[in-house]
């Protein structure tokens, strides 16, 4: 046994780990030819081939996650391209931790393909998507291939929580400007107090997790709504 052919099987260990690890080093491409590991590393062997522990061992031990095998490929440039295995969106997520360049890039690989640009081709994996879009992996090509693919829950992979949480404060403060003007307009206390219901019931409407959203985007804008509607019946009396 080897460390190439332990990370490639996943029954790599800790102490066979510091044991190998005296006669190479972590980060060194596989020579070991008829083994299916030539021109490897460690980690991408195990990356490619869904080991989620041996993965994390490796990074904990020291590994570069971005550390390069033939061909100048990365681990997660090939995880997602080739990799395996019910554990691939953890594995990438682990990457990602340790700092994997989520725009990775060159011209000799698939035309300089980038990993969001592969997993829209190759895997489409909406979990292993939305992981790269919050790395800001995205590029024109990844949007017109996910365009392409036409997919709702890859659509909505490709969103990344920024632009989510900029929407919402965007309509949150339009709708407490126009509500605002609307109260203070109608300079009534007790229509104001039946008008703020309405609103408020119809974005919570059955799920209150609306409320949360509602009270973030607020806060992330600089206006409080309790402030909004103190303002408005204040305007009112």
């Amino acid at each position: 046994m080897t460390l190439y052919i332990d990370a490639a099987a996943g029954v790599l260990t800790g102490t066979t780990l510091i044991f190998y690890l005296k006669n190479c080093g972590i980060n060194e491409p596989s020579h070991e030819r008829g083994k299916g590991t030539f021109g490897l590393t460690p980690l991408a062997l195990a990356a490619r081939n869904g080991h989620v522990e041996v993965v994390r061992l490796l990074l904990n031990h020291g590994a570069d996650a971005d550390a390069l095998s033939s061909d100048r490929r990365t681990p997660l440039w090939i995880v997602t391209t080739q990799g395996r295995g019910r554990g691939r969106a953890e594995i990438v997520e682990l990457l990602l931790k340790h700092k994997a360049n989520a725009r990775y890039s060159h011209p000799d690989l698939n035309d300089g393909s980038k990993p969001l640009e592969n997993e829209l081709m190759e895997r489409k994996n909406p979990e292993v998507i939305q992981l790269l879009v919050e790395e800001r992996g995205t590029t024109a090509k990844a949007e017109k291939l996910a365009a392409k693919i036409a997919n709702s829950e890859i659509s909505d992979a490709m969103i990344s929580t920024r632009e989510r949480r900029k929407f919402r404060t965007a309509v949150v403060n339009l709708l407490s400007a126009f509500l605002h003007f609307i109260l203070i307009c109608i300079g009534n206390a007790a229509i104001t107090t039946m008008v703020h219901k309405v609103f408020t019931n119809s974005l919570i409407n059955d799920n209150e997790n609306n409320v949360k959203d509602y009270n973030a985007a607020s806060e992330e804008s600089g206006t409080s709504s309790e402030v909004v509607w103190d303002l408005a019946i204040a305007g009112g009396e």
